[in-house]
């Protein structure tokens, strides 16, 4: 993969490219999902975020904001929503998305935004690695069936400045090891494959992690970190107010 140049999409044959390359980013994305140029024009036009990332000539990844206010926190703070991200199928596993994410932080921290928000499923180990792992998201809050049946999310924040995000942002994780009685939520190595083969046994790890995500929530703890391990992945978990 050549140097990618990452700017604001602004032009409306820039904007109207977006419609192909989410097709590459989801394969099995059905049309109605595919987010239209209109709502993408309408948003960048009125100072939301969106960012292109291109290989030359070649529109291979992008990312949509929109800004809000993050009313579950006492007072509510300006937030960013990261509403969508995606990467063409072949640039996927290379960073891209780490670029994008970094784009975006510098565009919110620029108009003096701390913190962006988004949500993804807590069975995708690839996600898991990037937004815990390298980004250093926290996260609280999780959303059964926010899509549909099983389409659950966890709900990130991202805190720009945190001590937290710094580190994770220069390379160094969380020191290990982990206490012995730090709660961890083991996942599957390939969630997505899993559900092509074996619908029960994605059935059965849907439950079992929607259970001990929500428990461990409503008993304060937090997501912190995420670690890939032989079987697949394992988040680990602290009380509020003992992040690292």
């Amino acid at each position: 993969m050549s140097a990618i140049a990452i700017h604001a999409l602004t032009r409306l044959e820039e904007i109207r490219a977006l419609a192909v390359l989410q097709k590459s980013a989801w394969v099995d994305i059905p049309d109605r999902e595919i987010v239209p140029a209109h709502l993408f024009r309408g948003a960048s036009s009125n100072g939301n975020l969106l960012l292109g990332a291109y290989d030359g000539e070649q529109l291979v990844g992008f990312v949509l904001g929109i800004m809000g206010w993050a009313d579950w926190l006492t007072p509510p703070v300006l937030q960013l929503y990261s509403a969508t991200m995606g990467v063409a199928a072949a640039y996927q596993s290379h960073g891209l998305g780490f670029q994008l994410k970094l784009a975006q932080r510098e565009w919110a921290l620029q108009r003096g935004i701390k913190l962006v928000t988004w949500t993804y499923d807590p069975l995708l180990a690839r996600n898991a690695r990037l937004n815990v792992g390298k980004l250093g998201v926290i996260c609280g809050r999780y959303y059964p069936h926010f899509y549909g049946p099983d389409e659950d999310r966890l709900h990130v924040e991202w805190w720009l400045e945190s001590e937290r995000v710094q580190a994770r942002l220069a390379g160094q994780p969380h020191p290990f090891p982990y206490p012995s009685d730090t709660p961890t939520i083991p996942i599957p190595a390939n969630y997505l494959a899993l559900q092509q083969h074996d619908p029960a046994a994605a059935q059965t790890w849907r439950q079992q992690t929607r259970h001990q995500f929500t428990t461990l929530f409503a008993a304060g703890y937090q997501v912190v970190q995420f670690e890939r391990t032989v079987e697949g992945g394992c988040y680990f978990l602290h009380k509020n107010g003992e992040l690292t």
